[in-house]
């Protein structure tokens, strides 16, 4: 089953696919293409130092617990955490593998 794009916006990180949205005003949703790589980030969540990241797929560097699981996160950059530039910080930090769970 392919992932919906109409209404949602793409972008390309380390030479992957991904498609984003924000659902509701305050659930920024990211997917891979094949729908592998899922997570939620709660944007009504954003303390001052950090954030957190529902991870729904199954792709997730260095995480092998069962799913859904919610990890802290690094807060997102700048004022608009809906930016391109904030998105592609947090699926660069969700493809580390040093926040193993």
């Amino acid at each position: 089953m392919t992932i919906r794009t109409k209404g949602r916006r793409g972008i390309e990180v380390a030479g992957r696919q991904y498609i984003w949205h924000v659902k509701d005003d305050w659930q920024l949703r990211i997917a891979s293409a094949d729908k592998r790589f899922i997570v939620h980030y709660n944007l009504m969540r954003q303390l001052d130092d950090h954030g957190e990241v529902t991870v729904v797929g199954q792709h997730f560097p260095g995480l092998s617990a069962e799913r859904p699981q919610t990890l802290r996160c690094p807060r997102l950059p700048g004022d608009n955490a809906q930016a391109p530039g904030a998105v592609r910080a947090l699926i660069e930090w969700c493809l580390e593998d040093e926040h193993a769970g």
